[in-house]
């Protein structure tokens, strides 16, 4: 993971746009390394699976959360000034979902209803990004033509 975050930072000068390419290649690093190194160094009970789900879960439902809140839209598609595109808000969100519906069958009290909310933050999340919906502004439907 490192070797392509280097990788990732040596490519940057030839980019199209440096600025969007470093803010791109620089934006989720941490929170990658973090998310790897818990689950590397935990050891594997039960429970501290189950802490790591829990935080992955909810910690993506308030990101989600605080997209919704802050971004701005434009033409029905949320955008944010995090360096991700609406498109990667929903592919996390569509992977994180299962776990949160894992969550919501195995927990009991208050944390099974906190997985519930958090699943349908991340579908709403989904909805709001517009992620492979057909412009609006073409006025027509987007049509798929054969090659020839």
């Amino acid at each position: 993971m490192l070797v392509y975050y280097a990788w990732a930072l040596m490519t940057v000068p030839f980019a199209l746009y440096p600025g969007g390419a470093f803010a791109a290649a620089t934006t989720p690093v941490f929170a990658q390394i973090a998310l790897v190194l818990a689950t590397a160094v935990v050891t594997p009970t039960r429970r501290n699976l189950q802490m790591l789900q829990r935080a992955w879960a909810h910690g993506t439902a308030t990101h989600i959360t605080l997209m919704l809140v802050e971004g701005s839209s434009r033409r029905g598609r949320v955008f944010t000034q995090t360096g991700y595109d609406p498109n990667d808000y929903a592919a996390i969100a569509a992977m994180v979902f299962p776990l949160c519906l894992g969550l919501f069958q195995r927990e009991k009290g208050a944390w099974k209803w906190i997985a519930l909310v958090s699943a349908a933050i991340l579908a709403v999340g989904v909805v709001k990004t517009a992620s492979r919906r057909p412009d609006r502004d073409s006025g027509r439907r987007a049509r798929i033509r054969p090659r020839e």
